[in-house]
């Protein structure tokens, strides 16, 4: 196996990093003289650390959030929806509210699936079904009563640059 020199580390099995906030599956590190690639010198390594990620042309972020564009024409986007939510509509027994979650944060050509994790008290996501090549649409929160709640919504699109 071809081993990549990163500073003080080689790369040869596997490991998680975090780019931009985006977890990517790359080669282990074998750490030499106490280097860490979550240490401070994480941001000096960010380059040379998404070459390793096979395939990675681009990536960037933005207001509306960040994104990676790999060669064969994938491209994933992730963007964070914090807010607080109250005047919750009833549902039978549940309370929902609709949320508007913007724009994507570069066009897509094609968007191939959209996924949403909800995280707050208590409380649950729906489908985004609304979705476009700039828009990333709406979900709603579920919750088992109609009071004011904090919520983070983390975005996940999958689709086409090219």
């Amino acid at each position: 196996m071809e081993k990549i020199l990163f500073e003080d580390a080689t790369l040869t099995s596997q490991a998680k990093v975090t780019i931009d906030g985006v977890d990517h599956l790359v080669t282990e590190a074998e750490y030499s003289g106490g280097t860490d690639l979550n240490a401070n010198t994480f941001n000096q390594l960010q380059d040379n650390v998404e070459k390793a990620i096979n395939g990675v042309i681009e990536s960037g972020s933005n207001e509306n959030g960040s994104w990676i564009k790999y060669e064969d024409g994938t491209m994933i986007q992730v963007k964070e929806i914090t807010g607080t939510s109250s005047a919750f509509t009833q549902t039978g027994s549940l309370y929902y509210k609709t949320i508007e979650l913007g724009n994507w944060a570069i066009e897509f050509t094609d968007i191939l699936n959209v996924q949403t994790t909800v995280k707050g008290l208590a409380m649950f996501g729906g489908n985004v079904d609304d979705f476009t090549i700039t828009s990333i649409g709406s979900t709603r929160i579920y919750k088992p009563d109609a009071t004011s709640v904090s919520h983070k919504i983390e975005v996940l699109g999958i689709g086409k640059w090219k």
